[in-house]
């Protein structure tokens, strides 16, 4: 049998345990195929914010077993549209505790993330396979940090 999840795990309060809680659904010839956002996304989004001293909204993405490649994407030419494209697939959903943003402290980090890195925000994408026996490892990354 074949389980996939496309772009759903970083929803999830427990990427790496749903993960494991699927392995369980396998046929011993199973296979559980997955892509989503990796640990290393949004780096500059998260960098502006930190400089600021600016609450960050945007969930921690654990490291998962299984990554058999991984790609980064830069889809968006500022900032702006990086934050619309967020809201536009449901990703401005914030995580637990978050205070939002003021409308100047979020116009004073666009406009510096326009400025320091072009308005880019990478997105970092994860492929993973894992059977209903793999060990729960990853290899390393081969991207850098």
């Amino acid at each position: 049998d074949l389980i996939v999840s496309s772009m759903t795990l970083h929803w999830l309060a427990d990427p790496a345990g749903s993960l494991e809680r699927l392995r369980r659904f396998l046929a011993p010839s199973g296979v559980l195929l997955y892509a989503t956002l990796g640990h290393r996304s949004f780096p500059e989004w998260r960098a502006v914010l930190a400089d600021q001293s600016l609450p960050s909204g945007l969930a921690d993405i654990p490291q998962l077993p299984g990554v058999v490649d991984e790609e980064r994407v830069v889809p968006d030419g500022d900032a702006l549209s990086f934050l619309r494209r967020m809201k536009a697939v449901g990703g401005l959903t914030p995580k637990e505790g978050y205070t939002k943003l003021t409308p100047g402290a979020l116009r004073r980090a666009i406009h510096m993330a326009d400025a320091r890195f072009g308005g880019s925000v990478t997105w970092h994408i994860v492929y993973g396979r894992l059977g209903p026996h793999d060990a729960s490892v990853s290899r390393p990354s081969m991207m850098p940090a």
